[in-house]
């Protein structure tokens, strides 16, 4: 007699509750609303990661290499405006309104760090002149460098420190989005050959003016903006006080590097350092959705005292980070040529070089985004941050000045590379000596308690 074929053995039985389980996990992970709003985060992030491509691969086909290192010299002086404008409020902001989830005072908070934003705004105009006689490439070009300047002080009046607080960052990075698509499309109709370069900046001045109109009023409907008193507009300053620094010393470690470029350098070389160094800190930021929702939970559970499930949830962010860094490097050192061919155009070519060299960058940009923000900036560990990136501040200032004098835009890349290194092993010591020090109290209130 032959066995019934419809006995279950024993392998069918524990196979199919485990398929089940694996399967019940899956569709509760992706119905969760932390995966709902991380996925939606990454869709926006791509797009914003796509419209600025499209515009850089319409600007290096339809300008001049001198011409677009032109452009991009004058981009820098509005990254510089808004990097003092912004003056370290988008983590110190963000972390305030994590903190006070009932919503008190906010409304005084958003009003103080607006009205500090434009008392900063307002000497940093003293950079058109000293652009024009720093830099000889822009000197002849004042509406390029003023269209710069205003493009920074819209850019530092972003208010994504607030969404990004309330956790509420899905219609304002859909807005920002639609606008940067606008930009793009305004450039594929209005950019034509070098006459038209000043225009750029324009577009992207007015585009960015829609954004912050959309977002001000969307804030004025969940908040009373009251007018801020001078006490309250000091201390937000002195709450970012250590962030601007930091923000300050991470300028001298990446935004100043087309500035010092353009003043050893020719525009052309300018430009093909930029479209390198631009692609890798675009595809660098690829880990960014992970922050924005990751960042105020950090801070809400170290400031609940919550330090096992904050580092928890800092491991598992970061390694997800870093892993997306790794994937990035290898296929950025995979292709090179092809992402240039493909972005840019041929007459782009001569980059590759320092594209190669830069390839290792999104993986090191990984490790120390990772360290700064999933670890020491919700600790509190500004001063920690800051005195790491004065000194590679100043050893990429020099780098920079050094190497690309020498052998331009290769030198260029290579400095920052040096200048990444050396970040990375700064905050690793860093947080050694963190956990040496919480080792230390830990025995120190045993003994105590023994």
């Amino acid at each position: 007699m032959s066995l019934p074929t419809s006995i279950p053995t024993k392998s069918t039985e524990t196979t199919q509750p485990l398929a089940g389980s694996i399967s019940q996990k899956l569709r509760r992970v992706i119905n969760h609303k932390s995966s709902a709003t991380v996925l939606h985060l990454y869709f926006i992030h791509f797009l914003n990661y796509l419209v600025p491509a499209l515009s850089v691969a319409l600007l290096t086909r339809r300008l001049s290499p001198s011409c677009y290192g032109r452009l991009i010299i004058a981009q820098s002086l509005g990254f510089t405006v808004s990097t003092f404008t912004e003056y370290g409020f988008r983590w110190t902001g963000s972390r305030a309104v994590a903190e006070n989830p009932t919503g008190a005072n906010l409304g005084l908070l958003v009003s103080a760090i607006n009205a500090a934003k434009l008392l900063i705004a307002a000497p940093c105009a003293l950079l058109i002149p000293i652009s024009m006689l720093c830099i000889p490439s822009v000197s002849g070009y004042p509406l390029l460098v003023t269209g710069g300047y205003i493009w920074g002080v819209l850019q530092g009046l972003d208010l994504q420190w607030y969404f990004m607080g309330r956790e509420r960052l899905r219609a304002y990075l859909s807005v920002d989005t639609l606008m940067r698509a606008c930009a793009v499309a305004f450039i594929l109709a209005l950019i034509h050959d070098d006459r038209d370069v000043s225009k750029v900046l324009l577009i992207q001045v007015a585009c960015t003016l829609c954004l912050f109109i959309w977002a001000i009023r969307r804030v004025g409907v969940d908040l009373k903006l009251v007018i801020p008193s001078k006490h309250a507009i000091v201390e937000v300053m002195r709450d970012g006080g250590t962030l601007f620094l930091q923000q300050l010393a991470r300028y001298s470690t990446g935004t100043v590097n087309i500035a010092i470029l353009g003043m050893v350098s020719s525009p052309a070389h300018v430009g093909f350092f930029g479209c390198a160094d631009k692609l890798v800190r675009y595809l660098s930021s690829l880990s960014a959705p992970i922050t924005q929702f990751v960042y105020p939970k950090i801070s809400r559970k170290a400031a609940a005292s919550s330090h096992q499930r904050a580092t928890r949830l800092a491991n598992l962010a970061g390694g997800i980070s870093v892993a997306i860094g790794a994937g990035v490097s290898v296929i950025v050192f995979a292709i090179p040529k092809l992402i240039i061919l493909l972005l840019y155009g041929k007459r782009m070519l001569p980059a590759l070089p320092a594209l190669r060299i830069l390839a290792i960058f999104p993986l090191l940009n990984a490790m120390t985004t990772s360290i700064v923000y999933y670890w020491l900036l919700p600790l509190r560990m500004e001063r920690s941050s800051l005195r790491v990136l004065v000194v590679a501040g100043i050893i990429n200032i020099l780098s920079i000045a050094l190497l690309g004098k020498v052998w331009n835009e290769t030198g260029a890349a290579a400095a920052v590379t040096i200048t990444e290194i050396i970040t990375l092993l700064g905050y690793l010591l860093a947080m050694r000596s963190t956990k040496a020090s919480e080792s230390n109290k830990f025995n120190t209130l045993t003994k105590e308690a023994i």
